[in-house]
């Protein structure tokens, strides 16, 4: 009786040793798998960026905008304060276009600021 459960314990131990091995393998084909499919999206992701790449008009009609998003504010600012200062009494005055030069500029950072959050 000593000898089979002794002979038990040892065909136990190699039962566990191989599920233990076959667990592993099981694990390793997972992760595998796993790394597999995060590559072939990578390259998808790649391949899809390669062909929406936007083309250099497409970045120049962009950059346009994002200019006069910010300078039309500013010589908006500029005409209207020199206006205003014409019609003062005094002989000169650039006070209002000074000041409505600085509104457009924060008027003009804020656009392109906006945009690109937007965007």
């Amino acid at each position: 009786m000593g000898e089979s459960h002794s002979e038990h314990k040892r065909i136990g131990g190699k039962i566990k040793k191989r599920l233990d091995k076959s667990q592993q393998e099981h694990e390793r084909n997972h992760a595998g798998k796993h790394l597999q499919q995060q590559l072939e999206r990578q390259a998808k992701r790649i391949q899809k960026a390669e062909r929406e790449r936007p083309t250099l008009m497409a970045q120049t009609v962009y950059l346009g905008m994002v200019g006069l998003l910010f300078v039309l504010p500013v010589i908006a600012g500029a005409y209207l304060g020199l206006w205003l200062d014409s019609q003062q009494t005094m002989d000169y005055s650039i006070s209002w276009t000074i000041s409505l030069i600085f509104v457009g500029v924060f008027v003009g950072v804020m656009n392109v600021y906006l945009f690109f959050k937007k965007a």
